[in-house]
């Protein structure tokens, strides 16, 4: 799958010119003078700038929204610091919603916007994670690559069924296949209908099986199918949204259909589950995958 950033994280200096000077005033016309005579001729986004002075550059932009940016020094405010993050990782992670809207306009090349940091993470990964809907169509009518795989192997669509983002979904929705994104299996060996499913979100659920077409899809650790997962998790009303839809004929790789699964799974006694059972095992292994993408994980 193409990833849709070029040179691992970073963009090659084919694509940014050797040296990116601020011609216009704006005010971190300084800071980024004093950087250039800190490092070689050549400045490209493999230089990397420190945390702070990005934060600086970020809160100054944020005070002036009126004043334009200069289109001319693109090159500085996506060049990544330690973290990998540009200014619009941080822009979005510190909710600046408008600051995040004016580099998405004056980014040149699409595929800049999928530079990733190094969590692996694109700007539409993080505007999924905080929940900001305006920013991930914004993203999306730049031509953001929804495709992108963070550390995990998961893509913005995924990482909304993490938490239930419904709004978010639906607007990324309008803007890619769907159905190819939710057949793509994370390095967790799920797919977004399983996702959903632990997660408990029945909305988004129902959202997956009547967009998805390939409901039957299944895991790549258990061979369980969503309908598996809501049985073995005893979930009534997730089974109810999948009885209909999901081939209940269906054997998990431990041979077993998704009604032959026990529901033995109790969220409050994780810690109790049996080592020696291999559906137990499997689940086990399946929930706590879950509990890894989180806004907890966003570098502030």
């Amino acid at each position: 799958m193409d990833s849709g950033f070029l040179s691992g994280a970073n963009l090659s200096s084919e694509i940014i010119s050797s040296q990116c000077y601020i011609e216009d005033d704006i005010k971190h016309e300084e800071l980024l003078n004093e950087k250039q005579q800190k490092e070689t001729s050549n400045t490209t986004l493999d230089s990397g700038l420190v945390t702070d002075d990005l934060n600086e550059v970020l809160r100054e932009m944020n005070i002036d929204q009126k004043k334009p940016f200069p289109k001319n020094v693109w090159p500085f405010y996506f060049q990544q610091n330690d973290d990998g993050d540009t200014l619009l990782h941080l822009a979005i992670i510190h909710g600046y919603i408008q600051v995040s809207k004016r580099l998405i306009d004056i980014c040149p090349d699409s595929k800049i916007l999928d530079i990733r940091n190094d969590d692996g993470q694109s700007a539409l990964h993080l505007a999924v994670m905080t929940n900001q809907c305006e920013i991930v169509k914004h993203l999306m009518k730049a031509h953001a690559n929804a495709e992108i795989l963070d550390y995990k192997g998961n893509t913005a669509v995924h990482l909304a069924c993490y938490d239930g983002k419904l709004d978010c979904l639906k607007i990324l929705a309008n803007y890619v296949l769907l159905p190819k994104i939710f057949d793509i299996i994370n390095y967790d060996g799920l797919a977004c209908i399983h996702i959903a499913t632990i997660a408990n979100h029945l909305n988004l659920l129902r959202f997956i099986v009547n967009s998805s077409k390939n409901v039957n899809i299944t895991d790549h650790k258990s061979g369980y199918t969503a309908l598996h997962f809501a049985v073995a998790l005893n979930r009534a009303n997730l089974i109810e949204c999948l009885i209909d839809k999901v081939d209940p004929n269906i054997e998990s790789y431990a041979g077993k259909l998704a009604f032959e699964v026990e529901d033995d799974y109790d969220e409050d006694e994780e810690d109790d589950y049996d080592e020696d059972d291999e559906t137990s095992d499997d689940l086990m292994k399946s929930v706590n995958a879950l509990q890894l993408p989180n806004n907890s994980s966003i570098k502030c």
